[in-house]
């Protein structure tokens, strides 16, 4: 089967695997590979291929993605004819396990700069080492209390990064705040709305209680050293899982 263009071969780089590229008559595939700024291959990070000429929400629905292996190699199949931007961090935001700012290929910060990928029938696209620009890193202190001052057993954090609207919460899920006293670590350089939230055992249901919504921008001197937290109504009793 034909393969595209050939790219791989800057020293360090992880050696490529043509074989994962998997193409028929109809649809072709793109292989490459992800690292950080030094050459370090980055793992189990999403890699999105994204219809050049579609936007809004056509795009998000046509997108194709995968996931790098332990060696940073990425590889989407199944793709149709077309000219394709490849991305991280498009949709998803920057988090503590992936600091990474959103980076198009072959190496650009701007979609505007980015190089489209031609795929085509039949053939196999094997692409440059992308690399991505780490990000510096700031610890945020918090406190989650009720209105009376006391401190919730357990309650829950949420940051929504403003410059990715499609990303709800930053992060591995809702970082656990214990005794209402605890952190969160969030790339600089961006805006975010914070929350905390509760859920509180109601009988045979679950009450869901948020404290009202703290704007804040992360980076230099405009970084809050501590974040207080506020739950309204009286202090509950909490919703343990079974």
């Amino acid at each position: 089967m034909a393969i595209a263009t050939s790219l791989i071969g800057i020293a360090g780089e992880e050696k490529i695997d043509p074989d994962s590229c998997v193409v028929s008559n109809d649809s072709g595939c793109v292989h490459g590979t992800i690292a950080d700024e030094n050459g370090t291959p980055v793992k189990e990070i999403e890699v999105e291929l994204l219809l050049a000429d579609k936007t809004g929400e056509a795009r998000w629905y046509s997108r194709k993605y995968a996931w790098t292996d332990k060696k940073g190699r990425y590889t989407v199949t199944g793709l149709e004819p077309g000219k394709y931007l490849v991305a991280v961090h498009y949709y998803n935001a920057p988090n503590l396990r992936e600091p990474f700012a959103t980076a198009f290929y072959p190496g650009a910060d701007a979609e505007t700069d980015a190089e489209p990928v031609v795929v085509g029938a039949n053939l196999r696209a094997m692409l440059r080492q992308l690399r991505l620009r780490i990000l510096p890193l700031t610890t945020v202190k918090v406190e989650v209390v009720w209105p009376d001052g006391t401190r919730p057993e357990r309650s829950n954090l949420a940051f929504h990064n403003l410059s990715y609207p499609s990303q709800a919460v930053i992060g591995d899920g809702a970082p656990q705040v214990d005794n209402g006293t605890g952190e969160f670590t969030l790339p600089e350089g961006f805006d975010y709305d914070a929350r905390a939230t509760i859920q509180c055992y109601a009988g045979k249901l679950i009450e869901s209680r948020e404290s009202p919504v703290q704007r804040i921008k992360v980076g230099g001197s405009a970084t809050p050293k501590n974040l207080t937290f506020t739950i309204p109504g009286p202090a509950c009793k909490l919703w343990q899982p079974k």
